[in-house]
């Protein structure tokens, strides 16, 4: 397919606004990358530096998640092991997306299905 040639040959910020581009308003953020990880297990960090490491289950547009089998540690250190957390997406600061994840294609997989 020559759209898979020519997307190959961008940098990642130019096939993401491409990407972007042909999906519905409400689809057009990176919450829809967040979305599109369900069923991989992440870090997220919260503004109130608490840490959030499991298995996103779902997540909304606003980047509400629910994370299962997760560990939470806290700005002091403590740690806890929780079997689901709800995050409020206003309190998220990052979503570190794991290394072996290629973003760009894993979101053209996910805009595809």
């Amino acid at each position: 397919m020559a759209d898979k040639k020519i997307l190959s040959q961008l940098s990642p910020a130019q096939t993401l606004k491409i990407v972007t581009k042909r999906l519905p308003k409400v689809q057009k953020s990176l919450a829809l990358l967040v979305v599109s990880l369900v069923g991989v297990r992440l870090v997220v960090e919260l503004k109130n530096d608490i840490e959030i490491t499991g298995v996103l289950e779902e997540s909304d547009e606003n980047m509400n998640m629910t994370i299962q089998n997760a560990i939470q540690i806290l700005p002091n250190g403590t740690v806890r092991e929780l079997e689901i957390v709800f995050v409020n997406g206003s309190h998220v600061r990052y979503v570190h997306i794991p290394p072996e994840i290629n973003a760009v294609r894993h979101l053209n997989e996910y805009v595809s299905d």
